[in-house]
C-alpha cells in the first residue's frame, strides 16, 4: 500500500478551530494510526485569529511527544491578506509545510477578501514570485473559480 500523508490538518489541541482538547487530539491521532496514515502536517491557521507562534509550538511539542507511529510535521494554513508573501517561511511569518518550499494558502470566501477570478489570479501571481510552490486550501469554496475552471489552469501555470 502506498503511504498516506495528510497535508492539511487542524489537530493541534486548543490552537484554532480544530481539536478542542488534548483528548480529542489523541483520538484523532489514533484514528490516523488505524487508517494507516504515515504522516500528518499540522496546519493551524495563520492570520488575524489570535494564535501565537508560542501556542502552536507548545501544542505541537506536546502532540509530538505522544507515542504514535504517525510522523508529525508543522506548517500553517496562511490567510491571504494577513501577511506579505516574502514573510512566508521566515520567523514571525507563516510556516511552509514540513520545512519544504510549499505554502498552504487560503482565501477568505466569506467576503472579507475579494474572491473574483481576477483577484485570485493577481494574488496567486504575486505570491508565486516569492513562494516556490503554493497549495490552494479549500478550492471547493471559491465559487468564482468553480464558474471559471480555466482559471485553475492559469494558476497551475504560475
Amino acid at each position: 500500500m502506498k503511504p498516506i500523508i495528510d497535508i492539511h490538518s487542524h489537530m493541534l489541541p486548543r490552537v484554532d478551530d480544530g481539536c478542542k482538547s488534548e483528548e480529542e487530539a489523541l483520538a484523532m491521532l489514533r484514528l490516523y494510526e488505524e487508517q494507516g496514515v504515515e504522516a500528518v502536517v499540522c496546519t493551524p491557521h495563520f492570520g488575524p485569529c489570535g494564535i501565537t507562534g508560542a501556542d502552536v509550538d507548545g501544542a505541537f511539542k506536546w502532540l509530538s511527544a505522544q507515542p504514535s507511529s504517525v510522523k508529525l510535521y508543522l506548517g500553517n494554513e496562511a490567510l491571504v491578506g494577513s501577511f506579505e508573501p516574502e514573510a512566508a517561511g521566515t520567523p514571525g511569518g507563516p510556516r511552509k509545510l514540513a520545512g519544504t518550499d510549499f505554502l498552504l494558502l487560503e482565501f477568505d470566501e466569506w467576503g472579507a477578501v475579494h474572491t473574483d477570478v481576477d483577484y485570485f489570479l493577481n494574488r496567486m501571481s504575486y505570491f508565486s514570485t516569492y513562494v516556490r510552490h503554493i497549495i490552494l486550501a479549500h478550492p471547493e469554496r471559491y465559487r468564482d473559480l468553480q464558474m471559471n475552471p480555466w482559471a485553475y489552469r492559469e494558476i497551475t501555470r504560475m
